[in-house]
Parts: structure tokens; C-alpha cells; sequence
């Protein structure tokens, strides 16, 4: 509902009362709106019922039962039923938990009623609702600045535009914006899905898919697979009419391997893959506020870290404050009290110093509240008890290295002495009286005063995280290259990075150095330095830039609304559930228990996944590209179809469904520097070549001596069971370090590839196994003859992948491949689905 303009204000002071606000609720000009965060369930059964590959599954199932083969037909129908129970039972899954994340990230609203602030919950908020958002707070509905109050506002997300916006009384604020300075007071002008933010989420229908680059990957797989196999028809179509007698009914089974081999699950797979990662990662305690966070974080290389809040905790202590000649220590702590308890833009430093010297406050004439880009704030005093030293004065608070430009006299030893409380590790801060009728804005603009008259030098104490030194060796023994990025100063930043072991004795700079460089030198920078101190928000962004256009991929955590920018710009945004929630809101992933500890583990998890799904690509194409070489081989050949629909399972299952299933636990996880496509057709085309290569051959020689053709595909399905299951050698496993039995990785890949081995055997040695899977019996003999061909094969195999040979000629067909333009949406959308 918007306000129509025909109520009287609001009084900014007192705000409404309660029985105003519940009379207004009652008539429907509450925020009673919950924006779609996920889709609806009738949406996730229609989004995993209608699959492209569906249609043409179950149409072949349909004429299998024609010809009487039920079972045919149900080894073909029955897993599009499987995948789309899986589906919807993971859909439903994920959705369920992203209401639930969406529920308990809201932020409470402050509202002033009957003259108090109090918070509520955002559904509580009434049109005419007097809402105080202070710094780091997101302005969750839209309305008009009241009363004095002024604000800096990030209205990056709504514009695109990255600097701050100046809010004065009377100018208009929109939701999705977030403090970055100041208060900002404001009367609802708009509540529930009439406000800006919410028209915006209706519009994109509360649901996204942003496709990540092993979605990409994979719909370009499924859509190249796809015009493979419809060639692949072309040929079988043309030469099966000459071969066989019941063409109709050869022609029914050819279709049902062929529409098999289309990777109808890749999409599925890799669904339930995220759907698993967010739950074991929410379980470590983070949150993946969007899909690919879970891709991303597995190729991280380079770590920044704010220190404040990150690094420390959000607990800040007063240490010390050191008058600096003959002032007063009585009149310092006298100026602290006042400051603290007046200050219309409170935060963390402020709490400290009021801790260490509570006081009254003062009524103030003009006021510059803290900002990151500034690094000090001002208050100017009205003039009050003349006894008291805030009436009618002005005083500044900020970092030593920024005031002491404006200091006349002594800068040089302020600076000396500053610099040694900061390498004992404290935040160091000064205290500075400026003339009272200083100006302190210019055009709109803060403007430090020009004379300064330095009071004392104050010192804070950070605790740091009992975590911090854990989590960051852990990152580094993974090959992450840590570094600090904060907005303090470089001594102190230096002296905290020295307790966690990062940084040399000089490898330290200072934003303040940094600013006017171009982007190649302040790469040059980022690259080879590890601290960093005096960053303001828009050079945190530009060192996170410059450090990705390097080649690096950058994951940033911060807390505060001065890491909104380089938050957003990294590749992996982190964010502490304990900051500010316009960091949240634009972070990737939401550390709910502050505990960036399980990064390491959460990145060692996200390359597992990534790994899982390389291997499981690897072993699906492979198997895929050999099955259609022998097939158009043999049609190319006019042989028999060299594969029936049951033959084509047990294939299936013994190289392709047990192993993703067992290489799921076992990949070994490291980082991906490239594309999961580019890395698996290294691997599979070589594989299928040579599989092809030996297959077939055993097919037509088979033929050619007479053997039935029963026999002949019974013998190409074996040989293509080993060679398929020696194919795994290649695959990278991990050895298990963790168990009562410990497996060195070979042992691990030995007792998979056996395993298959006896299992195939085990099939076609049985009665039932052969009759369910039309096997013919072979001799023992011929079984053996089969096995040491393959043994052969697969020693050959590592031998020549140990030489990179094929994979350098691989390497020139990848870059065709990525030369490729993207493919339409329409056509990579159904393979997506």
C-alpha cells in the first residue's frame, strides 16, 4: 500500500502511537507482504516433470511395450519417474530451507512509538511509521527523510551508481538501499509489495536461475551429446532396413540405447549436488545466499580479510587516553563523555569511549558522522553550561595519519607516537579541538578543519578471534594466499597480521600511498603484499578488481557497510552474521555463528563437489562417446546393432551409476583453475578413442568367426565392462587418512576396479544375471582372453597419460571448444532443466 498523501505527517519526534499503529494495522496498511524468496512447490513439480529429455523417454518406453518388451520399457520409463521424485523431493528440500533462512536473516525494524524507539519485527511497520535506520542498516521501506536528521546512503544496488548519496530532510529514500553514514529517519511512505524493492522481486517472479560456469559447461555437454546422438539415428536409421528382418522392432532398440545415452541426469546430478553442499556447508555454519557460492568457493586462491570484526571481534575496549602537552586529562575525559553521549551516528568506537567515560549530552549545532572514506568525524556543540569545555566548541576524532595534516605544529612527533602505540597492535585514534565557527562542509561535502589543535592520542584494544589463527593456516596449507585489507592503520594491522604469522618485517602499505595508481601498478601491489592498512571502501573494491583481472580468484569477509563494496565485488563474499545486514545482504555466503574458522573446511568441501562432478562428467562423456563410435562403426559397417537395451544397463551401471556414486566420496578434492568441461574431455575423448579402438574390433572379428550374434555383443559388452572399468584409473582418488585402515589412493582405486570386475563377473557366470541382461554364456577361456586385453589396454593407458602426449593434441580441440559462442538460451535452457 503507498500513502496517499491525505493523512497529516507524522510527528518525527514522537512517531505514532501504539493504538495508531495497530488501528492502521488492522486496516491494511501494515507490511504484511513476504516476498517470493524460493519457488512454489506446484513450480518445482512442473520444473522437474517437463525436461526435454523426458518427452522422447517415455515415447520409446510407449513402443517398447508394443513389442512386448515390458522390461525394456521399464528400465527405460521407470528412472524419468526416479529423477523426477529426486527432483521434487530436493526442490522441496531447498526451498524449505531458504524460507527459513529468509525468516530468521530478517532484520528487526526500529520505529519511534509513543516517543520511544523500540524494534519490531519489518511486518509490524504501518504506514506513517517513524523508522530509524542507523549506519550499516538497510533501509527496508520506502519513505521521506524527517526531522534534522541527514545520511549517506549506497543506493549502488537500485542505480548501479557507486558513490554515496547525500539524504537531507525531505528527500525521498527507497528500500534496498543501506546506510553508510549518519541516521536516516524516515516516515513509510510504502509498505508490503508496493515498495520499490518488492516490485522489483515481483517482477522477477521471486526466482532466478543464474546459470554458474559448470551449469554452462554441462548444458553445453548435454546439448553436444545430443546432436551426436541424432546423427549417430541418422546412420543407425539408414543402414538398419538392410540388416534386419523386423527392421521396425531393431529400429525400436536401437532408439532405446541411443535416447539412454543423452546424460538426462547431468542437470538432476548436479542439483542435488548444490542442494547436498548447502546443507553440509548450513550444517558447518554458513549460508549460501546464492547458488554458485558453492562452484566459486572452490576455486578461491586468494583470501582478503578485513580485520575488524573479522579477524577481531566486535568487542572494542577503551585502553588509554594520552593527553598530548599540558592538557588537561580531566578536561580530555570531560570532551570523550560529551562526545559519546551526543553523537547522532553511535557506533562501536563511540560505545568504548562512553563506556570509559559515561556523561550527559549536549545539545549539538552540526555534526560530520564517521566515515570509511573520510576516516574522522566532527561535532560542533551549541552553546550551553559555558563552564562545561563542549559549549559552543568543535572537536574532531579520527585516524593520527589523516589529522596530522592539519595540525600546525608537533605533527611530526603525534605521528611518531601514534605510530608506536599502533605496532603494539591497538587502535589508535585523536582527539582534536578545531575553531568554533570551523568549517566542516563545503558544496555538501566534509571538509576537515585546516587548524587543529591535537587534545590526546586514543587507544582501543581488539580482541582477537580465538579462531583466527587456525583458520588462517588452515587456508594457507590449501596454497590461499591470505591477506589483511583494513581500513586502520598499517602499523596496527601490521602488528595483528605479525600474531597470525602474515607479512614480513616491511610488507606493509598504506591506502593513503595507494590512491593515485593506476590499475597495472596498484596490481603490481595487491599481488606481492599481504598488509594493508588505511583502505577506504571504493580502494578495497579496486584492489579486489585488479587482483581478478590478474588471474586470481578472490574471496573477501567483512562486517562492516564499509566492506559493502569489495563484499560484492569478490568473486566469494563472506560476511559475519554479527555485521552489518546490508553486508549480509550482498554477500555470497553468511558465517551465522561468526565463525569464519569453517571457511577452510567449507572451501575443502566446495572442491570435493566440483572434483565429484569433473569425475562424474569424465566417466558419463567417456562412456557416451565410445558407446556411439562402435555403434556408428558397426552401422557404418552394416553389422548387427551392436548393443541390446539390457546389455546397455549393465554397461551403464558397471562403469558409469556405481562409480560416480563411490567416486563421490573418494575424488580427491583440490582447486579448479579451469573449466570442469575443458578438464574432462582431456580425459574422455582419448578414452573413448581407445575403448572404440579395441571394442569394436572384438565385434567384428567375433562375426566374422562365425560366433552368433548373441555371442558377438555379449563379448563387446565385456570387453567394453573392463575397459570402461579400467578407465578409472585415471580418475583422481583420495587416499583415506582417516580410517582404522588406512588406504593409500592406488589401493583405494585397486579395490573399486576389482570390485566392478567381480561384480560384472559374478552376472555373467549366473544363469538369471545372463537371461536378465541377454548375455550369451562365454567360454572361461574367451573371458580370460578379455580380461588380459583389457589389463593391457589400461597399462597402456597410464603409461601414455604419464607422457601428457594425447592431452597436448586434446589441448588444441579445447581451444576450438572455448572459442564457441554461447549457445542460445532456448536451446541450453532445456538442457539446464
Amino acid at each position: 500500500m503507498i500513502a496517499t498523501g491525505l493523512r497529516p505527517a507524522t510527528d518525527a519526534v514522537r512517531g505514532l502511537t501504539s493504538a495508531e499503529a495497530e488501528t492502521r494495522h488492522l486496516a491494511g496498511e501494515g507490511n504484511d507482504y513476504r516476498s517470493p524468496t524460493s519457488r512454489t512447490y506446484l513450480e518445482i513439480v512442473k520444473h522437474n516433470s517437463y525436461p526435454f529429455i523426458n518427452g522422447p523417454l517415455l515415447l520409446v518406453s510407449a513402443a517398447l511395450i508394443s513389442f512386448g518388451a515390458f522390461t525394456e520399457a521399464l528400465m527405460t520409463g521407470v528412472p524419468v519417474f526416479g529423477n523426477i521424485a529426486i527432483g521434487v523431493i530436493q526442490g522441496s528440500r531447498a526451498k524449505r530451507q531458504l524460507d527459513r533462512v529468509a525468516l530468521l536473516s530478517q532484520a528487526p525494524a526500529t520505529v519511534v512509538r509513543d516517543g520511544l524507539e523500540r524494534q519490531v519485527a519489518p511486518a509490524s511497520v504501518v504506514l506513517g511509521d517513524i523508522v530509524v535506520a542507523n549506519r550499516g542498516d538497510e533501509i527496508q521501506l520506502d519513505g521521506r527523510i524527517v526531522g534534522q536528521a541527514t545520511a549517506s546512503l549506497d543506493e549502488s544496488a537500485l542505480t548501479g551508481e557507486s558513490h554515496a548519496i547525500d539524504k537531507a530532510t525531505g528527500d525521498t529514500v527507497q528500500s534496498g538501499s543501506a546506510v553508510l553514514s549518519g541516521v536516516a529517519r524516515y516516515e513509510v511512505e510504502a509498505v508490503g509489495a508496493d515498495t520499490f524493492a518488492n516490485q522489483i522481486l515481483s517482477q522477477a517472479k521471486g526466482h532466478r536461475d543464474v546459470r554458474t560456469p559448470l551449469q554452462s559447461d554441462i548444458a553445453r555437454a548435454f546439448v553436444a551429446v545430443a546432436i551426436l546422438i541424432l546423427l549417430s539415428a541418422a546412420v543407425v536409421v539408414v543402414t538398419l532396413p538392410a540388416l534386419a528382418a523386423d527392421a521396425t522392432h531393431e529400429t525400436v532398440f536401437a532408439a532405446a540405447v541411443l535416447v539412454t545415452l543423452v546424460p538426462q541426469g547431468l542437470a538432476l546430478m548436479l542439483t542435488v549436488t548444490y542442494a547436498a553442499a548447502a546443507l553440509r556447508i548450513s550444517r558447518l555454519g554458513a549460508l549460501a545466499q546464492r547458488q554458485s557460492a558453492i562452484e566459486a568457493i572452490s576455486r578461491i586462491d586468494t583470501f582478503c580479510s578485513d580485520k575488524t570484526g573479522t579477524l577481531t571481534t566486535q568487542r572494542i575496549s577503551f585502553g588509554t587516553a594520552e593527553p598530548i602537552g599540558s592538557v588537561d586529562p580531566v578536561e580530555v575525559g570531560a570532551i570523550l563523555a560529551a562526545v559519546a553521549a551526543s553523537t547522532t551516528a553511535p557506533n562501536h568506537t563511540t560505545h568504548a569511549i562512553g563506556a570509559a567515560y559515561p556523561g550527559a549530552a549536549h545539545p549539538i549545532a552540526d555534526e560530520v558522522p564517521f566515515d570509511s572514506s573520510l576516516r574522522w568525524s566532527a561535532i560542533r556543540f551549541a552553546a550551553g553550561d559555558v563552564d562545561h569545555p563542549a559549549a559552543s566548541a568543535t572537536y574532531v576524532l579520527g585516524a593520527p595519519a589523516v589529522l596530522a595534516s592539519s595540525v600546525s605544529d608537533g605533527a611530526d612527533d603525534l605521528r611518531a607516537r601514534a605510530v608506536a602505540f599502533a605496532a603494539t597492535g591497538q587502535r589508535v585514534l585523536l582527539l582534536a579541538r578545531a575553531e568554533p565557527d570551523a568549517t566542516l562542509s563545503a558544496d555538501g561535502a566534509a571538509t576537515l578543519p585546516d587548524r587543529l589543535d591535537p587534545l590526546a592520542l586514543l587507544t582501543f584494544d581488539e580482541e582477537l578471534r580465538p579462531e583466527a589463527q587456525a583458520t588462517i593456516d588452515g587456508l594457507r596449507e590449501r596454497g590461499i594466499d591470505v591477506k589483511i585489507v583494513s581500513g586502520d592503520d598499517p602499523v596496527t594491522v601490521q602488528a595483528i597480521g605479525r600474531r597470525l604469522g602474515l607479512g614480513l618485517e616491511n610488507d606493509a602499505v598504506s591506502g593513503l600511498e595507494l590512491a593515485d595508481l593506476d590499475d597495472e601498478a596498484l596490481a603490481d601491489v595487491a599481488v606481492r603484499t599481504t598488509i594493508f592498512g588505511r583502505v577506504d571502501p571504493h580502494l578495497k573494491a579496486r584492489l579486489v578488481t585488479v587482483l581478478k583481472k590478474r588471474g586470481r580468484s578472490v574471496a573477501m569477509t567483512g562486517d562492516g557497510v564499509n566492506d559493502i563494496l569489495p563484499v560484492r565485488t569478490a568473486d566469494v563474499g563472506v560476511a559475519m552474521q554479527s555485521g552489518s545486514p546490508a553486508t549480509r545482504g550482498v554477500a555470497d555466503l553468511v558465517l551465522v555463528r561468526d565463525d569464519f574458522s569453517i571457511l577452510p573446511e567449507a572451501i575443502r568441501d566446495g572442491q570435493r563437489i566440483v572434483a565429484a562432478m569433473a569425475a562424474t562428467l569424465t566417466v558419463l562423456l567417456a562412456r557416451t562417446f565410445y558407446v556411439l563410435l562402435i555403434i556408428v562403426g558397426a552401422s557404418m559397417l552394416q553389422l548387427p546393432f551392436p548393443f541390446t537395451p539390457r546389455q546397455n544397463s549393465i554397461l551403464a551401471f558397471v562403469t558409469v551409476g556405481v562409480p560416480i556414486l563411490v567416486l563421490a566420496l573418494w575424488v580427491r578434492p583440490g582447486p579448479s583453475r579451469s573449466g570442469i568441461l575443458a578438464q574432462t574431455l582431456r580425459i574422455s575423448i582419448p578414452l573413448s578413442i581407445g575403448v572404440a579402438a579395441v571394442g569394436l574390433p572384438v565385434y567384428v572379428t567375433a562375426l566374422l568367426n562365425g560366433a552368433s550374434v548373441e555371442m558377438a555383443r555379449t563379448m563387446l559388452t565385456s570387453i567394453a565392462c573392463f575397459l570402461g572399468i579400467g578407465a578409472l584409473v585415471l580418475v583422481p582418488i583420495a587416499a583415506d587418512e582417516r580410517g582404522r585402515i588406512r588406504m593409500p589412493a592406488w589401493l583405494r582405486t585397486t579395490v573399486l576396479v576389482a570390485a566392478l570386475v567381480i561384480a560384472y563377473l559374478v552376472v555373467l557366470s549366473t544363469g538369471p544375471g545372463r537371461s536378465f541382461f541377454q548375455l550369451a554364456p562365454l567360454p572361461w577361456e574367451i573371458v580370460a582372453s578379455l580380461i588380459a586385453i583389457a589389463a593391457a589396454w589400461t597399462g597402456a593407458v597410464i603409461g601414455i597419460h604419464r607422457t601428457r602426449i594425447v592431452q597436448r593434441g586434446i589441448d588444441v580441440l579445447i581451444d576450438g571448444w572455448r572459442s564457441i559462442r554461447p549457445l542460445p538460451e532456448a536451446a541450453t535452457g532445456l538442457a539446464n532443466r
